[in-house]
């Protein structure tokens, strides 16, 4: 048996009740595999997502991601926008990745 680590990672969503199941499904699956980088940089983040969705009455919603992770030593964040959330989820956490890249190199 071998030693594991304890990972306390949260990730805390809000406006999750504009999108729809699969949507939903999609934008989770993708930040908890695209955190999981993020938790091998910083101790204990917690990263906080903000989803809104523009021009609602038509057939297509334009997305907005906003992604904050903070961590005891600093805080960063990025935003993106598209009108697909696994596109919008990988965008926003490509540019939290650069930015914590750049940061702690």
């Amino acid at each position: 048996m071998g030693i594991g680590r304890c990972i306390s990672m949260e990730i805390k969503y809000d406006g999750i009740d504009l999108l729809d199941e699969g949507e939903l499904f999609t934008l989770k699956k993708i930040s908890e595999k695209s955190s999981k980088k993020i938790e091998r940089w910083l101790k204990n983040p917690i990263i906080e997502l903000v989803i809104k969705k523009h021009n609602q009455s038509g057939t297509r919603s334009k997305i907005s991601l906003k992604a904050k992770v903070s961590s005891p030593s600093l805080v960063y964040s990025s935003e993106a926008y598209d009108w697909d959330v696994a596109k919008v989820t990988h965008k926003v956490f490509i540019k939290l990745e650069n930015e914590i890249a750049h940061k702690i190199s």
